[in-house]
């Protein structure tokens, strides 16, 4: 038997059966509401049925939704959102709008979803290997297309670039799976990333990229530019006064590598060159622009519909700032509306709780409880191989991008063997995996997410308190604790450590940026730990708290369940969405020409939102875009930039040195006092501590130790600066000690610890930085220090002044004495501090400003 589905007959043997003819019907027409698509299908047994949460969206859709051309789909995780994005588009085939593509952000969840279209009988297709263009069956509308982001999003993509000679290809409908992970791989699509090196050897791309800026970006900071040359792990933008006036040279040489390097992003960037920004680092370049020239995609931007299938737990202003959806999409996206959370989720931060619980000697606990199960799978992510190397010395299993699907596979063989005993270690993986069941019943989340990109880590150090920086942080970090709940019934434990990360989160004013479930659930498990710790035992009492749910404690369950059932559903935040609508309109009515009107809206913005984080930031935008008509307007906004934000480019001239000036006797107990109280409780403060502390390390990136250098300086109760950030000379750090005293710090962490002496040009520097400090501070002490593993000088290296060096020994007995004073200050938490209390500790801990030199040493010469 032989049936011919396009015609609707059936041929047995030599005998055609016309069904249209014996249903009295001139055509079968294919049913449009998704309900009956799916009654219809040709489902697996076990696949009969939707869950009641999906047939309540498919019909909200259905009959209020449909004819939107945005729509956000907002589903808990395990709420079914891949078939009920599959039955939409398939709808959208029988309405007859033409062909209909299913976006993943990977070929893994693209496998996924192939694998759970067949099961309920969606006919779908995909891109056949080396295949030249698109599957017959999607352009004839009889399939799916399932593939992944880059196949759309790609200077020579296969559905037509606007422009190219390529055929462009109109979509009925486009579903985009997981949007938030689909936004950072469209971003690359839309990227220049040029590696410094290719196989060992030069890469004359961005020798010649750097040759056209090092001038200019010694400029703006010597010593950074410096670190560069030399290979450095940081990083600086290029001026964009310099980039517009280069934009030719630019492009002549990007051009020559048209066919090769940039294949895939030339078509996409060529006419937008002067619209991006170009952040260099000592690996590499990247050339991002502001506004992501998505027109160029027609298939996406003219689809007749586009569903965008979002986590509960995300903020999707995103969607509006890069992909440019429907504002109203947003603020009213289709949801279930039945659900307030998800599955079943403990999250415990051990250094809240105890501040001497310690990342490494929580891996280490972490790594016992592993070694003796086995029949469940405890899981790290982390930030970067480096912060897997330390899980991997007590013998966790570290997992690469190309190795992570068998990876997890082999863990899930390891459960059902009840052998999982070594952690599994996800690096930068916070996103596109799943972790079901007993695959994953302990999460770890270690340390605060990186950023990969150069743009983002720019966009992070230019807006540090920045609430679209602090979104994003805590977007990434809910991404990642939820990989292990995959329905309503999964159930883990989530532990989080590391200080930078426990930091963020240890304060109910840096939680406002998570979703409502995930602070209840930080509430709890606090709310737990401290309960059982009260009685002593740390980890042994957080241990039985564990247990308690991995044994599936009845008593436990139902205050869970009680407890999350009074979370509210957090609304869209109105203020976020309109910053995000804001930044999209004013950067496209400036490329297409409106620039004064761009600038009008901008300033609108900075005028109702006085003192907000970001005004600097977009002071900066309103230069960029009048630069090119009225350069002297535009040098007086960014100068008001600079000076609202130091870290902000400097204009290359106007710029006024404002000195480190402050008085009393008492100044540094004060501040001290001061800082102490902007803390809730005295383990936050700890936390804070000792994330300022784990900045200054001789691993850190050089511009994370100056922060923690400057930051350790007002925790000492001195006024900082920086003045090579800020105003491109002098040294990287300076303190006031007191009135008169200050001490001119050049910070040199990424020194081999093994090297044997201080070399010529790091003495220049110091020179350098000195007589600056002659130069502005007329009749001051000034003590030349540098961070350094040596204080022996190089044979050639002839300092004009003598200074001092701050060495690996006297900098941990430094670090060591202010966790001990900022320790020593628990117990005046419930009552005031004096100023006499914080002087005598002071004191204790050899920390007064007069005895402070005792932790510097002489730099010498090398014997001869």
């Amino acid at each position: 038997m032989i049936i011919n589905k396009r015609k609707g007959h059936l041929i047995w043997g030599l005998h055609l059966v016309d069904f249209k003819k014996l249903l009295g019907e001139k055509e079968l027409k294919p049913p449009i509401d998704p309900l009956i698509v799916f009654t219809d299908l040709d489902k697996e047994s076990g696949k009969e049925y939707l869950r009641p949460s999906q047939e309540r969206v498919l019909k909200e859709w259905h009959e209020n939704f449909r004819n939107q051309n945005d729509v956000i789909v907002k589903l808990h995780t395990g709420q079914g959102k891949t078939l009920i994005g599959l039955l939409m588009l398939q709808s959208s085939i029988n309405e007859g709008n033409g062909p209909a593509v299913y976006i993943c952000p990977n070929n893994y969840l693209v496998a996924q979803t192939i694998e759970q279209a067949r099961s309920f009988g969606i006919n779908t297709v995909q891109f056949k290997e080396n295949s030249s263009g698109p599957p017959r069956e999607f352009m004839n509308s009889e399939a799916i297309l399932v593939t992944n982001c880059n196949k759309l999003f790609n200077g020579k993509s296969v559905f037509g670039v606007l422009g190219s000679s390529r055929e462009l290809i109109s979509l009925g409908a486009i579903v985009m799976d997981d949007a938030h992970t689909c936004i950072e791989k469209i971003r690359e699509s839309f990227s220049i990333r040029v590696n410094r090196k290719n196989d060992g050897e030069k890469n004359s791309l961005y020798e010649g990229l750097w040759w056209l800026f090092e001038e200019s970006l010694s400029r703006q900071a010597p010593g950074t530019c410096k670190d560069i040359e030399y290979g450095e792990n940081t990083f600086m933008a290029v001026p964009y006064w310099i980039w517009h006036a280069r934009e030719d040279q630019v492009l002549e040489l990007l051009r020559k590598y048209k066919e090769t390097e940039l294949l895939f992003v030339w078509d996409l960037l060529k006419d937008k060159i002067k619209h991006c920004i170009c952040v260099f680092s000592g690996s590499g370049l990247e050339i991002t622009p502001r506004l992501l020239p998505l027109e160029l995609i027609p298939s996406f931007t003219q689809a007749k519909r586009r569903i965008f299938l979002s986590a509960t737990l995300t903020e999707d202003a995103f969607l509006v700032r890069d992909l440019g959806i429907d504002p109203q999409s947003v603020t009213n996206p289709l949801s279930s509306g039945d659900v307030k959370y998800s599955g079943e989720r403990l999250i415990l931060m051990p250094t809240l709780v105890d501040s001497s619980l310690g990342r490494e000697r929580i891996i280490s606990w972490l790594s016992q409880i592993a070694a003796k199960n086995g029949n469940f799978g405890v899981v790290s992510i982390v930030p970067s191989f480096y912060r897997a190397g330390d899980w991997e010395k007590l013998g966790a299993n570290k997992t690469e991008v190309k190795t992570l699907q068998k990876s997890i596979e082999n863990l899930k063989t390891n459960v059902n063997q009840k052998s999982a005993k070594k952690i599994l270690v996800l690096v930068n993986e916070y996103d596109g995996v799943d972790l079901p069941d007993n695959t994953c019943r302990i999460l770890c989340v270690d340390s605060l997410p990186a950023y990969t990109s150069l743009i983002d880590k720019y966009m992070q150090e230019m807006r540090p308190t920045s609430k679209t920086i602090r979104r994003r942080h805590a977007q990434r970090i809910e991404q990642g604790i939820g990989r292990a709940i995959r329905g309503s019934s999964d159930w883990c434990i989530v532990i989080i450590i590391g200080n930078d990360i426990t930091n963020f989160l240890s304060e109910k004013i840096k939680r406002e940026y998570l979703s409502n479930e995930a602070q209840t659930q930080i509430n709890i498990g606090e709310e737990l730990a401290l309960e059982i710790t009260s009685e002593g035992g740390r980890l042994n009492a957080i241990e039985k708290l564990i247990n308690q749910c991995l044994s599936r404690n009845l008593g436990w369950k139902g205050y869970y369940k009680t407890r999350m059932a009074k979370v509210e559903t957090k609304e869209p935040n109105k203020e976020y969405l309109n910053q995000a609508i804001l930044e999209r309109e004013s950067e496209a009515l400036y490329q297409q020409g409106h620039c004064a009107k761009a600038v009008k809206m901008l300033q609108k913005f900075i005028d109702s939102h006085g003192g907000h984080a970001d005004t600097g930031w977009f002071t900066q935008l309103m230069a960029t875009y009048i630069c090119s008509y009225n350069l002297s307007r535009s040098v007086e906004l960014q100068l008001k930039a600079h000076t609202e934000n130091g870290r902000l480019f400097r204009p290359e001239e106007g710029v006024d040195y404002s000195k480190l000036i402050a008085k009393g006797t008492t100044a540094q107990a004060s501040r001290i006092i001061k800082f102490v109280k902007e803390h809730e409780s005295h383990n936050a403060l700890i936390v804070h501590i000792n994330d300022i502390l784990d900045k200054i390390t001789w691993s850190t990136a050089p511009k994370l130790c100056e922060d923690g250098i400057d930051e350790l300086g007002v925790i000492l109760g001195f006024p900082t600066q920086m003045p090579e950030r800020n105003i491109g000379t002098g040294p990287d750090n300076l303190w006031q000690i007191d009135s008169k005293k200050y001490w001119i710090i050049e910070c040199k962490n990424r020194v081999s610890i093994d090297r044997k002496d201080i070399s010529k040009s790091e003495v220049g520097q110091m020179d350098n930085s000195f007589g600056w400090f002659k130069e502005n501070y007329e009749g001051c002490l000034g003590v030349p220090v540098m961070v350094h593993p040596t204080k022996t000088l190089a044979r050639d290296a002839y300092p004009v002044e003598p200074f001092l060096v701050l060495l690996p020994d006297t900098l941990e007995h430094l670090k060591k004495n202010v966790r001990g004073f900022y320790n020593s200050l628990k117990e005046f938490f419930s009552r005031d501090l004096s100023l006499e209390a914080i002087k005598q500790r002071l004191k204790t801990y050899n920390l007064v400003r007069v005895e402070l030199d005792k932790y510097l040493r002489q730099a010498k010469s090398r014997k001869r």
